[in-house]
């Protein structure tokens, strides 16, 4: 056969290739298979790790994208902890997910609502109940690796976040709307979490409204840790390393038993924002401010306090602020300083 024939065949070759790659991403588009390949990759997902995962429908593309689309995990009682309105991903990626090792290289997520919740006469959120459950009740080899997940980048559009506990007579610990922003270097290695946080925006539900949230983030079963953090808002521009220390069990109590340490440096704080947490302070200056801050938010100390304002305000020294969160059970403040200027 010569070149020119050889030629025809491989072309021709290629055409019924083409055409038979055409003919499969026609039949992946039908609603009917999708949604078969939803409850597959469902009950997939159920038999490997014992979760309840639902998938409504897998949209495949013809070329090699993969959609999840009605993403929703379900807790221990049954209820919605996290639900994704899409999930795009790369197909080689998504066929990892069965895998001990996963490994989604970079996702899109579209309309997230994550409820993270503690339920009465419970100590462990739901979040750190998913991530237990898929440690299977068979015996273990010591050497066994425990699963790990990764993604290089996950990018988030509507995000809608809840943290409740049912434990207290109001439930609502704190929540944010409208969020979005991307996540780079996520990991979770057994009950270990962290990513890189990168201009993630939101708004709370006191009304602040951030917008760049970015910080170095890790949550272990004995501390969390947001180092390098800068928040952002019209008005503000906070600079610190956070750190919180905890027994699990005490997360309940969170503004009476978690430990905190925070160094705030050249930050700028608009008492416009301060006054939708504390409304005490008036609404007309901005804060210039550098310190430590140690102990629970209502039990805390700041030494080394640096603070000047727009309006003439010079704090130099330090404070202690006593049920500043549960002013019912009495505020207390305390203050020892070397300079002392205001209006």
């Amino acid at each position: 056969m010569n070149i020119k024939n050889k030629s025809k065949v491989l072309l021709k070759f290629l055409g019924y290739l083409l055409l038979f790659l055409f003919l499969i991403s026609i039949t992946l588009s039908i609603p009917g298979v999708q949604t078969r390949l939803a409850r597959s990759l469902t009950k997939d997902l159920k038999e490997s790790y014992n979760t309840d995962i639902v998938i409504q429908r897998v949209d495949l593309s013809f070329l090699g994208s993969v959609q999840l689309k009605g993403v929703e995990i379900r807790d221990h009682h049954n209820d919605t902890l996290i639900f994704i309105k899409n999930l795009s991903t790369s197909l080689l990626n998504a066929k990892k997910i069965i895998d001990n090792k996963v490994d989604l290289g970079s996702v899109s997520l579209d309309g997230v609502d994550f409820h993270l919740k503690t339920y009465k006469g419970e100590t462990n959120d739901n979040i750190s109940i998913f991530i237990e459950s898929f440690e299977n009740d068979k015996p273990k080899d010591s050497l066994a690796e425990t699963f790990q997940l990764n993604s290089s980048n996950i990018y988030v559009n509507n995000l809608n976040f809840k943290i409740l506990n049912l434990n207290k007579e109001i439930p609502k610990d704190f929540s944010i709307k409208k969020g979005g922003g991307s996540l780079s270097d996520f990991k979770i290695l057994g009950p270990d979490v962290s990513a890189n946080l990168r201009g993630l925006y939101f708004i709370d539900d006191r009304g602040i409204q951030i917008t760049n949230f970015t910080t170095d983030f890790s949550y272990t079963t004995k501390k969390m840790e947001f180092i390098n953090t800068v928040i952002k808002t019209e008005t503000s521009d906070l600079k610190a390393n956070i750190v919180f220390s905890y027994d699990r069990k005490d997360l309940k109590y969170f503004n009476d038993k978690v430990h905190i340490i925070a160094d705030f440096t050249k930050s700028r704080f608009s008492l416009e924002d301060l006054s939708k947490i504390y409304d005490e302070f008036g609404k007309e200056d901005v804060l210039i401010l550098n310190g430590k801050l140690e102990g629970t938010l209502n039990d805390f100390k700041v030494e080394e306090l640096d603070v000047i304002s727009d309006n003439g305000v010079v704090i130099d020294g330090r404070v202690k602020l006593v049920n500043a969160i549960n002013t019912k059970k009495g505020f207390s403040f305390d203050g020892d300083f070397k300079k002392l200027t205001a209006n």
